[in-house]
Formats: structure tokens, C-alpha cells, sequence
């Protein structure tokens, strides 16, 4: 018996901040959001990445890199910076990784700090303490601050993490994995 409910449509990338705030991109990088009852809404704009957070507050990225912020009533600003990808959180931390896989972190006001130590592929921002990514070779690793990672012993090719530190991730094999500490 399957625990899971098929939803009307066709996403490449979903992202979910709350059960009232789940988003998506399609394979012609159409913006869609979940309004529930198998009903979608297209939001102006096209992004070939989106994350949105608990608070609702939603960033992407498009095909050229370019990073963007929701504003609301399909209004976007456009951020400083180029990323393949991003990721939001609902106390306002914003970080993401570039077509170099070096790492950042936005400080506001188009300011974007490089973080010197890692490269990863995937970052997820679940709060500013709750920072998890994966690198081109499929390690997992947790950041401790002060530029400094640890590294955790399974290889993952994704990781998401949640504004109350909960983690999951998808292996190479696909296979499904969630965190349960030290």
C-alpha cells in the first residue's frame, strides 16, 4: 500500500515551505504554485530552480543564472549574482552554490559573501544554524560555522533540510535517507 498520493501536473523541481506553499518549475521552466486541490497556478516569470521557505518567502534561479526574488502579485526582483542554484529559509538566510560549485551566502542589499572553505553541487538552508550540501563526489556535509564543515558518513546526491533541523536526502542509487543524528 502507498503512502503517497499522486498530484495533478508535471514538475522537473518541486519545493515546499509549508502545506500552503509548495512550488515548482516544469520542463519549460513555467513557475507554478500549488493552490491544493490538484489545482496549480502559473506565476509570471521562468526559473529552472525555486525554492520557497516556511514563511513563504520564495527565491530562484533562472536558465542564465540569474537570481530572483518573489515580491508577490508575480513581481520579481532581480539579485546581484549568478548561481546554478539556491535555497531559502523561513529567518531570512538565503544561501547558494555557482556553476563553479563555490559556495554563498546573501548578506542583503545585493551582497553576496563567498564562503572560502567547500564546494558543493546542492545546498539546503533549513535556518541560518541548519546548512546542509552535497559535493560533485556525493559527500554529505553539515556546516558548523565559521567556514568550518563536517562531514556526515552517507553519500548523497541531494540533501534537504527543514526549519527545524529535520534532514532527508537521495542517494545515488535513489534511495531515500533521513538523519538521525550522531
Amino acid at each position: 500500500m502507498s503512502t503517497w498520493r499522486n498530484i495533478s501536473g508535471s514538475l522537473k523541481q518541486v519545493s515546499v515551505g509549508s502545506a500552503e506553499d509548495v512550488w515548482g518549475t516544469n520542463a519549460g521552466d513555467e513557475i507554478w504554485r500549488y493552490l491544493g486541490d490538484n489545482k496549480w497556478q502559473q506565476i509570471e516569470g521562468n526559473l529552472k530552480q525555486v525554492s520557497v521557505a516556511a514563511d513563504g518567502t520564495v527565491w530562484g534561479v533562472n536558465a542564465n543564472e540569474k537570481i530572483w526574488r518573489y515580491l508577490g502579485e508575480n513581481e520579481w526582483q532581480q539579485i546581484e549574482g549568478h548561481l546554478k542554484q539556491v535555497s531559502v529559509a523561513a529567518d531570512g538566510t538565503v544561501w547558494g552554490v555557482n556553476a563553479n560549485d563555490k559556495i554563498w551566502r546573501y548578506l542583503g542589499e545585493n551582497e553576496w559573501q563567498q564562503i572560502v572553505e567547500g564546494s558543493l553541487k546542492q545546498v539546503s538552508v533549513g535556518a541560518a544554524k541548519d546548512i546542509w550540501g552535497v559535493n560533485a563526489n556525493d559527500e554529505t556535509w553539515m556546516y558548523l560555522g565559521e567556514n568550518e564543515w563536517q562531514q556526515i558518513e552517507e553519500h548523497l546526491k541531494q540533501v534537504s533540510v527543514a526549519a527545524d533541523g529535520t534532514v532527508w536526502g537521495v542517494n545515488a542509487n535513489d534511495e531515500i535517507w533521513r538523519f538521525l543524528g550522531d
